[in-house]
């Protein structure tokens, strides 16, 4: 993946973009990402990241690409963003390590966007992402660890690693009442779908 991420928008230019868009062409360059709006860190432009967003929404449209949203305390937002352009959505997206409310994702599958679950969805206080997990219909989710960040339990609080993806699978399929084995076939499909370059 390519793209500036909400948190380094405030040095997003049309520099920053052409850099970007060359990348955009390399065969292991599978999506643009994570790009969003990050409303937690501050001192932040929303005006800025906003435009960040948008412009890589085009950019991944333009390349053919799907993207990869990161958005933290700023839903709202988001959802704003991606309904208004919508038209740009045709080579999909996906909503990264996913917390948010049903209502979200309600709104986010109604778009077409898959839903990725990380390290939270194990985590003993996350009945509300367990529960979003439950709704969200099998051929629309995928699984990531978001390393090095957000190990999942029982490794919550160390340093994060790929091979943890395989605890948060066994979760959601526990989640899911299926085979761990019939989930990671889905979850395999899924992402083969929408990173078409994978």
């Amino acid at each position: 993946m390519t793209g500036c991420h909400p948190s380094d928008s405030n040095g997003f230019d049309d520099k920053e973009l052409e850099r970007i868009s060359a990348l955009t062409s390399h065969k292991k360059c599978v999506a643009i990402g994570e790009i969003g709006l990050d409303y937690y860190w501050k001192p932040f432009d929303k005006d800025k990241q906003r435009e960040t967003f948008i412009r890589q929404i085009e950019l991944a449209n333009d390349s053919n690409l799907p993207f990869c949203i990161h958005s933290r305390d700023a839903t709202l937002d988001t959802l704003n963003i991606l309904k208004d352009n919508k038209n740009k959505l045709k080579n999909g997206a996906v909503m990264h390590c996913f917390s948010g409310s049903r209502e979200t994702a309600e709104e986010v599958l109604k778009l077409g966007i898959y839903i990725s679950f990380a390290g939270p969805l194990t985590f003993k206080n996350a009945r509300n992402t367990v529960e979003v997990a439950k709704y969200v219909p099998l051929d629309m989710c995928l699984t990531e660890t978001d390393s090095p960040y957000l190990a999942p339990h029982p490794l919550r609080g160390t340093v994060n690693s790929p091979k943890n993806v395989s605890i948060i699978a066994a979760f959601l399929a526990q989640v899911k009442e299926m085979e761990v084995e019939r989930l990671a076939e889905q979850v395999m499909h899924n992402a083969k779908t929408l990173f078409k370059k994978l």
